[in-house]
C-alpha cells in the first residue's frame, strides 16, 4: 500500500500527464493506493536468465501500470 501517490499540485499535472504516456508518473493525488508487482522470468542480454517487473496501481478509476 502506498501512503500517497502523485502531488496535490494541479498545476504539475500537464507536466507529469507527458511522462505517464512513458509510465513513469501519473497526473493525480491519491492516499492509501494498493498496488501489486508481477515479476516474470525473462532472458538477461547476456541470455542469463533474469527477471522483470511490473508494478500495477490500483488508482480510482482505473488500473495503471
Amino acid at each position: 500500500m502506498f501512503d500517497t501517490v502523485g502531488t496535490p499540485r494541479r498545476w504539475l499535472w500537464p507536466v507529469l500527464a507527458v511522462f505517464a504516456r512513458s509510465h513513469v508518473m501519473f497526473p493525480v493525488w491519491q492516499r492509501g493506493v494498493p498496488f501489486t508487482v508481477e515479476n516474470r522470468p525473462v532472458a538477461g542480454t547476456d541470455g542469463a536468465p533474469a527477471v522483470a517487473a511490473t508494478r500495477v496501481f490500483e488508482l480510482r478509476g482505473e488500473p495503471r501500470r
